[in-house]
């Protein structure tokens, strides 16, 4: 990757590698991301009042079952799913579960400073998709 600059720290005595993403690698993840979901169609849904509550939330946790989405690493940290960890460094999916959530936002943050780009695009997204689902709602 001729122009980016890579980062190592130290976390639990492993030596993890940050890489800064090229711009052509970020639209290619764009993509890769938009078309999963299409795939996936990962729209739930949770409808009812409250006699309906039970039966919603476990049809809601069957839905999630089966479509293979990852809850946990989706949404245990606040600056972005553990699939962003994957993308920026050198560690494989099975990995992360050996570091506490604390080391992985050690981990994230070095991806922050290295990538502060795409997180400004990240938020700028997010921000869009929210507005969306706001005048959808």
């Amino acid at each position: 990757m001729s122009g980016t600059q890579d980062k190592v720290i130290s976390i639990k005595g492993e030596r993890v590698v940050i890489k800064e993403l090229s711009v052509a690698e970020i639209r290619q993840w764009l993509k890769e991301e938009v078309e999963e979901s299409v795939k996936q169609n990962k729209e739930l849904s949770i409808e009812g009042g409250v006699k309906g509550v039970k039966d919603s939330l476990n049809e809601a946790v069957e839905t999630v079952a089966s479509t293979g989405l990852d809850l946990i690493g989706d949404w245990l940290l606040d600056d972005g799913p553990l699939s962003v960890l994957v993308r920026m460094t050198d560690l494989e999916t099975e990995n992360l579960d050996h570091f506490s959530p604390r080391e992985l936002n050690v981990v994230m943050a070095a991806c922050k400073e290295v990538n502060s780009h795409f997180f400004v695009l990240r938020g700028k997204l997010m921000t869009i998709g929210e507005q969306i689902l706001r005048d959808k709602g």
